[in-house]
């Protein structure tokens, strides 16, 4: 690909991390509220996960879709950009639900995330 086209495959994946967050906010924020008050507004931290497995496969199939049509200048620009808004989407995906888990985990005992995180990279 020329190195201008070579580009858009980022775009792909700002694309992909909008979708998630489109997904996140309008469908599956109140399905999370329902469970949540059926449940006696007690967050289980687990609810999180599901999503953030479904964004795995997604990140690691639109990584391989990236790498197997990127490659060769044959290939049409808009088959290595579709791979990157399944990537994005995917990535973000496992990063939002991991960081929610992590603050449903944590508030129960009185401990901030972040600060989580940093013992977490500290090994404090």
């Amino acid at each position: 690909m020329k190195p201008g086209v070579g580009g858009l495959p980022e775009l792909g994946a700002v694309l992909g991390c909008e979708i998630t967050g489109i997904i996140m906010v309008i469908c599956r924020q109140k399905t999370y509220l329902r469970k949540l008050e059926a449940n006696e507004n007690v967050a289980v931290p687990e609810w999180r996960m599901i999503e953030a497995m479904y964004g795995a496969v997604l990140f690691a199939g639109g990584l391989f879709w990236i790498g197997w049509s990127g490659y060769k200048s044959e290939v049409h620009w808009i088959i290595p950009t579709t791979g990157g808004v399944v990537t994005g989407h995917g990535i973000s995906l496992v990063f939002l639900q991991s960081f929610n888990y992590l603050i449903d985990s944590y508030l129960m005992v009185g401990m901030h995330p972040s600060r989580v995180e940093s013992r977490l990279l500290t090994d404090e």
